[in-house]
């Protein structure tokens, strides 16, 4: 009952606040520089950082492109625009896990993306096009094009709002997106599948409708990824990961047959000295339990980025940890149109947002 009343005064405000941009009681600025805000209605899980991955690779071999977030957990305040000596706590994990992966891209964090573009604009005049990472509830910036992303086992439709779900606002809200991606979907995915998820999220005219899938690579040394592992019926892993929603990628290493020992944590987690004890001990009981078996610590590109600060403990007691990288990929049928649409994005100057009533 508590839960109710909570959940019904949230999206009160929440209603209020949305009332007041769309009547122009709050001011949303629209930058003439090519905006792309990526983001979901839920409290994550959605799989938005993979997405920000494939449109930088889509976009920065023809634009020069940055990416600006609010850093969720960071140890800083204000702009940080990453640099050669910045670490996790300055950044947030995943400004950070970009960073890394992607060396000629500019990634900022700013709490405020209005004060983050410009900032950006003034470091780099240049710039072509930014992309918001997890922006969608980040009204004071009107985006050129906003994806919206929900989970294919968890969609928001079958979702309440904070604190009885995860839902941070009403499911009415969806109409402000351009581009609705169904992410994390099986592989197996079938025309008749998709069609039931298009009739339950039921898109409006002016939206498109896509569906991703992931697709797991090679696992890499932590410290050097040139050294490469890979799985297989005779692999032990303890699976070390601080993610929303780490379902999936549990399920696929199921598929691999790995002998898998879990370890999960909060979302963001800041691994601390005790859970590294932990990760050793687990490590250590496959070793006994699994003695014919390749004994490996796996965890996420995300989750890498928080271990940095326990380095020399991971080095002292040679812990073998591996990193899962992480793609994004469509269907070949829907693939030209999702790009298509993204680069007219770019192209296009005169490009508007829908209007919302």
């Amino acid at each position: 009952m508590i839960l109710k009343i909570i959940s019904y005064i949230y999206g009160a405000g929440v209603w209020l606040r949305n009332w007041l941009y769309d009547n122009g009681r709050y001011g949303s600025i629209e930058f003439t520089l090519p905006i792309i805000s990526v983001g979901n209605l839920t409290a994550g899980g959605t799989g938005k950082t993979p997405h920000i991955e494939y449109l930088v690779r889509l976009l920065s071999p023809h634009y020069q492109i940055a990416t600006l977030s609010r850093g969720y957990r960071r140890k800083t305040h204000g702009f940080v625009l990453a640099d050669e000596h910045s670490t996790t706590p300055d950044l947030g994990d995943e400004p950070m896990q970009l960073h890394r992966k992607f060396a000629n891209l500019s990634v900022a964090v700013s709490e405020s993306r209005a004060l983050g573009i410009s900032m950006l604009v003034m470091e780099h005049p240049k710039l072509q096009a930014i992309l918001l990472d997890d922006a969608y509830q980040h009204r004071a910036v009107k985006p050129q094009l906003s994806i919206l992303l929900t989970d294919y086992s968890h969609p928001f439709t079958r979702d309440q709002l904070l604190p009885l779900g995860r839902l941070r606002e009403p499911i009415s809200q969806m109409r402000r997106a351009h581009i609705i991606v169904v992410t994390k979907c099986p592989n197996n995915l079938t025309p008749e599948a998709k069609k039931s998820m298009a009739d339950e999220l039921k898109p409006l005219p002016h939206q498109q409708l896509f569906f991703s899938y992931l697709r797991y690579g090679t696992p890499y040394n932590w410290q050097n990824s040139q050294q490469t592992t890979h799985l297989s019926p005779t692999t032990a892993a303890v699976l070390l990961c601080g993610i929303a929603q780490p379902q999936h990628l549990q399920n696929y290493l199921k598929q691999q047959n790995v002998a898998l020992e879990p370890l999960f944590f909060p979302d963001h987690h800041q691994y601390t000295v005790t859970d590294l004890e932990k990760l050793r001990h687990t490590y250590q009981q496959i070793i006994i339990q699994y003695p014919n078996h390749q004994h490996i610590i796996l965890t996420t590109e995300k989750d890498a980025t928080r271990l940095q600060a326990h380095q020399k403990f991971i080095i002292q007691h040679q812990l073998p940890i591996l990193i899962l990288p992480i793609e994004v990929y469509f269907d070949t049928s829907e693939q030209d149109a999702f790009e298509k649409s993204v680069l007219q994005c770019i192209k296009n100057t005169h490009f508007m947002p829908p209007k919302v009533n």
